[in-house]
């Protein structure tokens, strides 16, 4: 059985992604970029380098690109996937939680769109605070199924400031050796408690 070709670009998009991840910035936008270059069609690779700037710190252009390709490009998931984090993290809960749901179907997970669903139910009687409850409880309900991410639920409450579920829950992550926190560090979600003693430890040992 032949095993399968590896483009290049591919492989510097991976290895950009996981710079990205590791919040080593300069040097994942450098490689993303020759990735680009090699392969201009590949959407993935496109998509994945709007988010990296977005980590990075553009918070304007590249959500302007995204917005447009998933204006031009509707069924590809990436686009819509990028967008609802994005939005999630700027307080556009409506657009995230459309995009949220988009992202769910368009994967084939009909138990995501209706949580997203709900959330979005939840937002329009109780405002963010009740929207964010419900995404949390939610991914717990389904992560006590084992589809759910205790990173995600950790995330939620992280933008609700609720610091303490924020850390039980990584610290359940952690001891589950989730797979999801290699990304901890450079989540957008987590962006206020990088100064954080206890968020770092965790962050620490999953770089």
């Amino acid at each position: 059985m032949k095993k399968p070709i590896r483009r290049p670009s591919g492989t510097r998009a991976w290895y950009a992604n996981a710079l990205c991840t590791h919040g080593d910035y300069a040097k994942s936008l450098a490689l993303m970029a020759r990735a680009r270059a090699l392969d201009p069609a590949d959407r993935a690779i496109v998509a994945d380098a709007y988010w990296a700037r977005f980590v990075a710190g553009d918070g304007f252009e590249s959500v302007a690109e995204l917005e447009r390709m998933a204006h031009i490009d509707p069924k590809f998931a990436a686009w819509h996937r990028y967008l609802w984090r994005i939005y999630l993290v700027q307080g556009r809960d409506a657009d995230a939680l459309r995009e949220a749901v988009t992202t769910a179907e368009l994967r084939g997970l009909p138990d995501a769109a209706e949580r997203y669903r709900a959330a979005a139910a939840r937002l329009a009687g109780g405002g963010r605070p009740a929207m964010l409850l419900q995404l949390s409880s939610g991914e717990e309900s389904a992560w006590t199924r084992g589809q759910g991410s205790a990173v995600a639920i950790a995330g939620y409450r992280a933008l609700a400031h609720d610091r303490a579920a924020m850390l039980r829950w990584l610290s359940v992550a952690d001891a589950r050796h989730d797979r999801d926190l290699l990304g901890l560090f450079s989540e957008p979600n987590f962006r206020q408690y990088r100064d954080d003693p206890e968020f770092l430890a965790i962050a620490d040992r999953c770089r």
